[in-house]
């Protein structure tokens, strides 16, 4: 073998000397890093107060939205009492008889057989800053034929209140109170509520005053139930699984952003009270019936009738 061969030789020995080092290395060094990953996962999963900095901003933004919508909110939903002289069974006005299917109910829509004082509690909502509030029919229909409408602001006044008008079909009621600034529920657009989003629930269940609970929106456009009475009633509720109870009728129901987008009217329930399915008015056929003077407006005057209709215009939230 000469010179040139051999030196040859020896340099691919070299050669291979090398690369089999560094390849041995580099798989070293994978394997540790594969390993290193491998333990911090096995960390990450195994330590329960494990979060990512992400999801906490976002569920902490979220616990916010809820907070300043219903320090937004509360201030504008009332608290409604109603009294009324005997009367028998017999005597109630159109819209306060049984459901045909007892699963489905209004609210304190019951009462005792017999000659009896009438007797109602509700919820509403103030739509204007100088007084003018609105709720269920089925909630002040005791006091149609001169009752007494007790109301109790959020902040614990009280005043008597006058029924300016009120739709059995729709179960939509507007009553006045002589106050001035007010806080006002701005108008949503129930059209555009979507199945999913987040919603709250605002009245008064059991007399707990200016509760506040949470859901989404099940459905829309609920329709034949058979909740409200009448051959021309019209049914196109919003559906909720945010907890609806007996006091909450005539409360508001109010999206993320603070603003109104129904009326809660009944339940579904075979126990009497709240097992998952809540229905409210949709504000936007709430605001059309109050608009409309011939329906709602039965016993005020033409000028009064234009002067509301003026007041039911959209607001803007503050």
């Amino acid at each position: 073998m000469n010179r040139n061969t051999l030196l040859t030789a020896i340099g691919l020995i070299f050669i291979g000397i090398i690369v089999g080092v560094v390849g041995i290395t580099g798989l070293q060094m994978t394997d540790k890093v594969s390993a290193q990953q491998s333990a911090e996962r096995v960390v990450a999963l195994g330590n329960p107060t494990y979060t990512p900095k992400e999801s906490m901003q976002m569920m902490k933004a979220i616990n916010q939205a809820f907070i300043d919508v219903a320090s937004v909110a509360k201030p504008a939903v009332v608290s409604i009492n109603v009294e009324a002289s005997a009367r028998s069974l017999s005597d109630k006005p159109e819209g306060e008889g049984d459901a045909p299917d007892d699963m489905f109910h209004f609210f304190f829509r019951q009462q005792p057989r017999g000659n009896f004082p009438m007797r109602g509690s509700g919820s509403g909502v103030i739509i204007t800053s100088d007084g003018y509030i609105i709720t269920n029919h089925h909630v002040i229909n005791p006091a149609t034929n001169n009752g007494i409408i007790k109301v109790v602001l959020d902040d614990k006044r009280e005043f008597r209140a006058k029924l300016v008008g009120s739709d059995p079909l729709t179960d939509i009621a507007v009553i006045k109170i002589e106050a001035k600034d007010l806080p006002v529920m701005p108008f949503g657009d129930s059209d555009n509520v979507q199945i999913g989003e987040w919603v709250l629930a605002i009245g008064n269940p059991f007399q707990l005053t200016s509760t506040v609970t949470a859901g989404i929106v099940s459905a829309i456009g609920r329709g034949n139930l058979r909740v409200i009475e009448g051959s021309y009633s019209v049914e196109n509720f919003i559906q909720t699984d945010a907890a609806i109870n007996p006091g909450n009728s005539g409360g508001a129901l109010v999206n993320i952003e603070g603003k109104l987008i129904g009326i809660n009217t009944a339940i579904a329930t075979r126990s009497g009270g709240y097992q998952g399915y809540g229905f409210a008015v949709p504000i936007n056929l709430a605001k059309s019936v109050a608009e409309d003077s011939s329906s709602l407006v039965k016993s005020c005057a033409v000028t009064s009738a234009y002067k509301f209709k003026a007041l039911m215009q959209p607001q803007q939230k503050p």
